[in-house]
């Protein structure tokens, strides 16, 4: 779930919108009712279905056309101990308008040593000639299993570099998947 207090979205720089999937649903859900929808018509994929199930929270993420985002977005997943193994699924959108450009700094790491089961998807849609430079660092604890899904839509003259870094957890997935 978000966490106010360890978060800071106000003063975040002009053209990038950054909120909590919780709340823009609860403040205006018609928009998002799509993208929610999406992935669970893909019948294959038991962690997909099971993170249109379950995902509560996550991050929504938007860039205006043309904006231009230097300073890198950290989005910070924590993993934190609990008396007894925990699931947790939770969905990103991140949505690039044409011709912008935004950094962003993935990282999904661990409080202490414990046992969890985590189902992270995220959708991101790169309009005409948007530009993402993803990094992503995934650093759970020893007995986690992760399973993350990056799905990509890249318009006309879009691109993305991703560098992923995996080096926590018992089990560790990424799926990527690009749209051209």
């Amino acid at each position: 779930v978000f966490h106010a207090d360890l978060s800071r979205l106000d003063d975040l720089p002009q053209g990038l919108d950054v909120q909590p999937l919780a709340r823009a649903l609860a403040e205006n859900p018609e928009p998002l009712r799509f993208l929610l929808t999406r992935r669970a018509a893909e019948p294959r994929d038991a962690f997909a279905a099971l993170n249109s199930a379950l995902a509560r929270d996550g991050a929504l993420v938007r860039v205006a056309p043309g904006a231009q985002i230097h300073a890198p977005l950290h989005v910070v997943h924590l993993g934190a101990s609990a008396d007894s193994p925990v699931a947790w699924h939770a969905r990103g959108f991140v949505e690039i308008g044409e011709g912008a450009r935004l950094h962003i700094v993935e990282h999904h790491a661990a409080a202490g040593e414990h046992a969890h089961l985590a189902n992270f998807a995220c959708e991101y849609t790169l309009h005409k000639a948007a530009r993402l430079d993803l990094l992503a660092v995934q650093d759970a604890a020893p007995g986690a299993t992760l399973f993350r899904r990056s799905d990509f839509q890249l318009h006309e003259d879009a691109h993305v570099a991703l560098h992923a870094l995996e080096i926590g957890g018992a089990l560790a997935r990424h799926e990527l998947r690009v749209a051209l």
